[in-house]
């Protein structure tokens, strides 16, 4: 088969790059012909003027019309698979596999649609007051978009422009979302109404393979942003009293000074965090090396939480948040532990829990390999 992927890379690496690199990698592997349109939003000026540009881009490019056109014109592909599309693919890519005849799938990576800040949070707290609104305007008055009136202005517009826009919607024959939370989330709203949405859960490729519990050590890990919807402030205050376990932080993020200030004002000792870039392989090895890992996300903007599926595949439990699709994902008891999202003190408890029963941890390895 031959496929043009098409995909919007962020100014930060994130887990929607890593789902992108993997699908072409496999289809590749697998004898499919793949073809690639990518842009980068470090192609905008990192000023005011640059934000102003990418509104105006993300509305219709011409620039990723024309070059799409020519990509499909030229290798004649099967089917396009487009991933993000903001801030400078644009819908003009649909509308031109539309005029040209091509099958389209589009892959849901985030709740854009429902929420201007992608997130579902407000305040640290669970909001869904833009769900099902065409005008998402909630977002709007209480300044969603990092914190600021002027930027949620054109995030809103965008987004405003997207569920206005019914062109770039029909232009799509199936919408991918990862899980059956956000199938019932994006089903429930008049956003896709009518449109065919299917479930694809994302994948690890290659195999990283079952750890060996013997090199298993006495520590837990995190990966993921230090950003606060990921629960990464909860998970240190819970580790304030936890002194017969490290914890590894791979990560940057914009609280990244402020877990360092809490470490260093709590003399906390047992928390390192990994700056530094890491092969998949490095990190898988990290990941087997963790007697579990902890994945502490606040919110229902999770649309899937692919380190969570790393960690099985390498046989590495987890605990996480009983929420969104997290409680999804893991079997308590089973695959891991789930906590009450945001409480320090429950998560402590599990980690506690954890710690003191280590051959069970492994145990509940092996079932997670079973279970993918």
């Amino acid at each position: 088969m031959r496929i043009l992927i098409i995909h919007n890379h962020y100014q930060q690496y994130g887990g929607e790059d890593t789902v992108f690199f993997r699908e072409v990698t496999m289809l590749r592997d697998f004898g499919h012909q793949v073809f690639l349109y990518e842009r980068t939003n470090t192609e905008l000026p990192p000023n005011w003027f640059g934000f102003i540009l990418a509104f105006f881009t993300s509305l219709w490019s011409w620039k990723s019309y024309r070059e799409v056109k020519k990509i499909i014109i030229e290798k004649k592909p099967d089917v396009v698979h487009i991933h993000n599309w903001i801030y400078l693919i644009s819908p003009s890519v649909f509308i031109i596999c539309k005029k040209l005849k091509i099958p389209v799938v589009t892959t849901l990576h985030n709740p854009r649609l429902m929420c201007p800040s992608a997130t579902f949070l407000r305040d640290g707290k669970l909001c869904q007051d833009c769900k099902g609104k065409k005008i998402p305007w909630p977002a709007f008055i209480h300044k969603c978009h990092h914190n600021s009136r002027i930027k949620t202005i054109f995030i809103t517009g965008i987004v405003f422009y997207y569920n206005l826009f019914e062109k770039w919607k029909k232009s799509v024959n199936t919408f991918i979302v990862t899980t059956n939370t956000f199938s019932d989330i994006f089903g429930s709203t008049n956003v896709l109404a009518g449109q065919h949405i299917e479930i694809k859960p994302h994948f690890v490729y290659p195999d990283p393979e079952e750890r060996d519990n013997s090199k298993v050590n006495d520590q837990a890990i995190f990966i993921g942003r230090f950003d606060p919807e990921k629960g990464v402030l909860s998970l240190i205050e819970a580790w304030k009293n936890i002194k017969n376990c490290s914890l590894l932080l791979r990560g940057r993020g914009r609280l990244e000074v402020e877990i360092e200030q809490f470490c260093l004002n709590n003399q906390i000792t047992n928390i390192t965090i990994v700056k530094n870039h890491l092969k998949e392989t490095e990190l898988s090895e990290m990941i087997k090396n963790s007697l579990f890992l902890v994945f502490p996300s606040e919110g229902l903007y999770e649309t899937f939480g692919l380190v969570m599926i790393e960690a099985f595949a390498c046989g590495t439990p987890v605990i996480t948040s009983n929420i969104g699709v997290m409680k999804e994902l893991v079997e308590d008891h089973r695959t891991g532990l789930l906590f009450e999202p945001g409480n320090a003190s429950d998560l402590q408890k599990k980690v506690i829990w954890a710690i003191n029963n280590r051959k069970i941890m492994l145990e509940y390895g092996k079932k997670c390999t079973q279970s993918l």
